[in-house]
């Protein structure tokens, strides 16, 4: 088991993989989704220890992505984001997500806003 659930969270029910993690001189980063009670699905982001993935060295106690789009409030399975993989871009990470279990969309995040969080910030 590397992570689990946080009760009192935005992730305090059930947590699950996104992508492949990236790289980084800090550690791998993790795109990750969670949900609540209220069964809201969101983005969440980890840093794992580069020689020992199982160690997290960071995690954000905010989620980085929540519905709030149409699509990811009404679809198929409404309050729902998550993510199945992302490209690494010279300055951002592109994080590719379901919304409501109907549509597949595309959410960028500059390395530069990252930049504190992979130092532990």
């Amino acid at each position: 088991m590397i992570m689990r659930p946080r009760p009192g969270t935005w992730e305090s029910v059930r947590i699950g993989a996104g992508g492949p993690p990236f790289k980084t001189d800090a550690g791998w980063l993790n795109f990750y989704h969670g949900y609540n009670e209220a069964h809201v699905y969101c983005l969440g982001l980890a840093l794992h220890d580069l020689h020992d993935p199982a160690k997290i060295l960071n995690r954000q106690d905010e989620p980085i992505l929540c519905p709030m789009a149409p699509w990811e409030l009404f679809g198929d399975v409404p309050n729902v984001v998550f993510t199945c993989g992302g490209i690494e871009t010279e300055t951002d990470y592109l994080i590719y997500y379901g919304g409501g279990d109907h549509v597949m969309a595309v959410a960028s995040v500059s390395k530069e806003d990252i930049a504190a969080f992979l130092k532990g910030g």
